[in-house]
């Protein structure tokens, strides 16, 4: 899904993805190579032998510290730098991208020990199924398998945003994405 945090001028072609190999990719989407009409390429064919390498597109890859499976992740309503996701191991992870790549900016286990024991009992594994913010952003609801939906509060520091930010974050995906186009 694209960024849906407001206008941003470089990151109006941005897309997240998640995989059951527990990462969360950005990709920007103005930089995937498509493949070309088929008359083009069979003009392209008979110029060159080999075709020019596309960029991949892929901005930055967040690797979950956990190694479980990424169920859902979602852009804050409310800064342009901040997602959430959550796993099969019932943890939800906050991103600040103009603080860290490489580390969430907070860490919350979500549910209760009586999921767990319920889990248990049952012989099934509960895993968080859903996220969605609420409008203020301050705020995540998560669901699970059992169909319990928990309500957690965020930090103000993981993600409260300045003024300055949209800029920053802009700045950062150009760079990025210069940087991708770069590598070809």
């Amino acid at each position: 899904q694209g960024h849906r945090g407001g206008k941003h001028g470089a990151t109006a072609q941005l897309l997240l993805t998640i995989s059951l190999d527990w990462r969360v990719k950005l990709w920007d989407l103005s930089l995937l190579a498509l493949p070309p009409a088929p008359a083009q390429a069979a003009a392209t064919s008979a110029k060159a032998a080999t075709p020019k390498p596309r960029p991949s597109g892929l901005l930055f890859e967040l690797v979950n510290p956990s190694y479980d499976y990424v169920a859902d992740v979602q852009w804050s309503p409310t800064h342009p730098a901040v997602l959430a996701c959550v796993t099969s191991s019932n943890t939800l992870y906050v991103w600040n991208l103009l603080a860290s790549v490489t580390e969430p900016v907070d860490t919350v286990l979500v549910g209760t020990a009586a999921d767990t024991d319920a889990d248990a009992d049952a012989g099934v594994a509960v895993a968080c199924t859903h996220l969605e913010w609420s409008a203020s952003g301050k705020a995540v609801y998560v669901s699970n398998s059992l169909g319990c939906v928990y309500s957690v509060a965020l930090r103000d520091s993981a993600v409260a945003a300045s003024p300055s930010d949209d800029a920053k974050f802009d700045s950062l995906v150009t760079q990025k994405s210069r940087s991708a186009q770069n590598e070809v």
